[in-house]
């Protein structure tokens, strides 16, 4: 097609000259918090706000002031949530209850609404005679039984609770939600094996007229025996979603399983089509779906085995903004991360590496000895699908070209200068302070910090060409040049 012919030409073009990105720095605040809030995005067009979204809190921080705090009319619906996510364009904030349930906040209106969620469904899929016999429904019901952590703090976020002993399950094992821009369609995945899918009722739209009860019904997406998926052994996973619109009467929705199985890397990926508006097939009827898979050696990747560890953080994914073109990052030891592009309907990987880019800058890296620090811990795409933007859990910075090499950036601002190089080291922890503090201030800043390490994070604008860096405690926001 065009399109990946397009993709061809850039990564060709990138490999011969690698090009340099100035970065200026508009904004570097620190969030009046003393516990951090990590994981910020940017929900919608307001550049000033960003927003964390945890099934235990949803709040809102101030860029320019560093103030924080809650939107209390979700407070309800985090108490009881098990999994929250929102739209790209920022419309709506939406999730899944212990219930079943679904919601949905509309951001602009402050509205909030909700739709019958999936027992309801499962109770009427036919699995046994015997009334008291496991079946769907009881699978259901069972991921919404995993342990959650009792009587939070006001303070305490989804990261602080989800390190507590009693809720050491892997991410696969915990229900994920995905929707499309205006919540017509709902993903619900349960530990990877039961994928459900939710369609609001054409002439119930979101609307402050209407009911707070929005209607719509369930399916289920089957899946064969002999696709791949991740299993109990199965310690990291990535599981994310990307609805797409081709033409005016078509829709396609990428529902894609990444894991790692003994030597190779595997990504499944179920495909949703619908013709026209509606549901592709009647209500009472299993949706037809479309399942392949993708396995990509670690030789093939050019790792050893023995370099890809089976832990939380090994991949991190994150689908182009409705394309259907995905990066996963995987991340390894001894600095041989790799940044891997798939089509999820062709049977081919295009394979970046970080490693390089990050030993050649590691004069620059704090903390680089067997920490792990050099791992990727978060990536998003621009908002044109022009670049990858990832941070290390270091809390540097790297930028690489759609299905290319990592690029020369620097960046510049009030009282800060970085020449140019493939990995820029923004938010050193304790770097800065061992170069300008006493040793006896440095180790306050370590005892108190060891408790909670920040954890890095990136989120690009949905319409600006910039992004913002998190540690939890400390925001900066980057811009590309106007002809980046």
């Amino acid at each position: 097609s065009k399109s990946s012919q397009r993709d061809v030409n850039i990564w060709k073009s990138c490999k011969e000259k690698i090009m340099h990105l100035p970065l200026l720095l508009t904004c570097d605040t620190l969030l009046k918090k003393i516990k951090p809030w990590p994981n910020l995005h940017w929900i919608g067009e307001n550049s000033s706000k960003a927003y964390l979204v945890s099934e235990r809190l949803i709040g809102e921080v101030d860029l320019h002031t560093g103030s924080v705090s809650r939107i209390h009319k979700l407070s309800s619906m985090t108490k009881a949530a098990a999994a929250i996510n929102y739209t790209y364009n920022g419309s709506y904030i939406y999730g899944i209850l212990t219930t079943g349930d679904l919601f949905f906040w509309d951001q602009k209106s402050g509205s909030l609404f909700q739709a019958q969620g999936i027992p309801p469904l499962v109770m009427h899929t036919p699995c046994s005679a015997d009334k008291d016999s496991d079946g769907p429904l009881q699978v259901v019901l069972d991921f919404f039984k995993l342990p959650r952590p009792q009587n939070l703090s006001s303070d305490e976020t989804t990261d602080n609770a989800q390190s507590a002993p009693t809720c050491s399950i892997p991410p696969h094992q915990k229900p994920y939600i995905f929707a499309s821009s205006d919540c017509s369609k709902v993903v619900v995945v349960l530990g990877a094996s039961q994928v459900y899918l939710w369609e609001r009722d054409s002439a119930y739209p979101f609307s402050k007229k209407n009911s707070s009860l929005i209607c719509g019904h369930w399916t289920v997406a089957e899946c064969g025996s002999d696709i791949p998926l991740p299993n109990l052994q199965s310690r990291e996973s990535q599981i994310t979603s990307c609805f797409l619109a081709e033409g005016s009467r078509e829709e396609k929705c990428h529902t894609t399983f990444s894991f790692i199985d003994d030597t190779v890397l595997i990504i499944t990926t179920l495909t949703l089509k619908w013709e026209g508006l509606g549901c592709m097939v009647p209500q009472d009827r299993v949706v037809s779906a479309y399942w392949s898979y993708i396995s990509v050696s670690h030789l093939a990747l050019g790792l050893k085995s023995s370099q890809v560890l089976q832990e939380k953080g090994t991949l991190i994914s994150q689908y182009a903004h409705g394309q259907s073109l995905i990066c996963i990052a995987l991340n390894s030891l001894q600095q041989h991360s790799k940044l891997t592009y798939l089509h999820p309907m062709c049977n081919t990987a295009v394979v970046t590496c970080i490693c390089d880019a990050a030993a050649a800058s590691q004069h620059d890296l704090p903390n680089s000895n067997g920490d792990n620090s050099h791992w990727v811990s978060s990536m998003c795409w621009s908002q044109d699908n022009t670049y990858v933007i990832g941070c290390l859990r270091s809390g540097a910075v790297f930028v690489a070209t759609r299905m290319g090499p990592l690029l020369k950036i620097s960046c510049s601002g009030d009282s800060l200068q970085f020449r140019p190089a493939v990995i820029l080291p923004l938010h050193p922890y304790l770097h800065a302070l061992q170069k300008d503090s006493s040793c006896e201030e440095v180790t306050v800043c370590m005892e108190s910090g060891s408790a909670s390490t920040p954890e890095f994070c990136v989120s690009c604008h949905p319409v600006k060409d910039q992004f913002l860096l998190s540690s939890g405690l400390r925001v900066s926001v980057l811009v590309f040049p106007e002809n980046g």
